[in-house]
């Protein structure tokens, strides 16, 4: 089952399709509104302080206390740009 195992750190919506969320645990998961289920997840190196959906719905972009910022495609989650330092 996909399910966050600590404090959750910031949400995000696009539509009435998926909601992201983020934290503590080091996860991001991508939820199914529908269902209410987790679709897929992925992790950072360190906790994940947020995230937010690109306009068109098809990214996600997670902000990480291990310097980086990460890009998902969404649904898959299969990381697209690794981000460095910020």
């Amino acid at each position: 089952m996909i399910a966050h195992r600590s404090p959750v750190s910031g949400v995000d919506a696009v539509g009435a399709k998926y909601v992201a969320t983020v934290g503590y645990d080091n996860q991001v998961i991508l939820w199914d509104t529908a269902t209410k289920r987790g679709l897929a997840r992925s992790f950072h190196d360190h906790l994940v302080n947020q995230c937010r959906f690109s306009s068109c719905g098809s990214y996600l972009v997670t902000a990480s206390s291990d310097y980086s910022a990460r890009v998902w495609d969404v649904p898959s989650m299969q990381l697209r740009a690794l981000l460095r330092g910020h």
